[in-house]
């Protein structure tokens, strides 16, 4: 997906909820009449998920299990993806953004700092968001080698070019996987 492609939302499936989310999807599917169009089955790092078109094909909803972010996601693109996503929003439980936000800035732990990281991924928005990125940006300083390297994989879900900066500092992190992490965002940053 293209940094400046903005006609499209992230939406994460509450995690407590996941099976029962899951089932509301589909159930949402079937009563809106979304046809699958693709079914891919998961491999290596490859999430499993299901593609499913509106009649008008000019709207998809991508249901994808992310191995990555632990979290399962739905991906609304296309004309209707606004209108789509708010039908999902009402129908399947679903972290909001400004839960996921609230989250991020009430946590004190340290052992979640990697999990709001990643939801914060999940339900950032397409285009740049000064708030989420201040959070983002904060978890790349932080003492915790855990917290920074969750925000470097978090910042690859969001691809805004304001976090290239960051890469570079880190690629000289003390942590190697920090570091590794850091090279591994930069360059795919330095593509696009």
């Amino acid at each position: 997906m293209k940094e400046h492609d903005t006609n499209w939302i992230r939406i994460a499936i509450s995690p407590s909820t996941r099976e029962e989310g899951r089932k509301q999807l589909a159930t949402l599917a079937a009563q809106q009449r979304w046809f699958i169009s693709t079914i891919v089955q998961a491999s290596g790092t490859a999430p499993f998920e299901i593609v499913y078109n509106m009649d008008n094909a000019k709207t998809s909803v991508h249901y994808i299990q992310d191995k990555i972010l632990g979290l399962d996601l739905v991906l609304v693109q296309g004309e209707t993806y606004k209108e789509t996503a708010e039908l999902i929003r009402s129908k399947v439980k679903t972290i909001l953004p400004k839960e996921a936000i609230e989250f991020a800035k009430n946590n004190k732990n340290p052992e979640l700092f990697v999990n709001q990281s990643y939801i914060l991924a999940a339900t950032g928005p397409s285009t740049f968001d000064q708030e989420t990125f201040d959070i983002i940006t904060g978890l790349m300083k932080h003492e915790n080698a855990d917290a920074r390297h969750g925000a470097i994989i978090a910042s690859g879900y969001l691809e805004w070019p304001e976090f290239t900066e960051h890469f570079k500092t880190l690629m000289q992190d003390p942590d190697e996987n920090v570091r590794k992490a850091a090279t591994v965002a930069w360059e795919h940053a330095s593509k696009n």
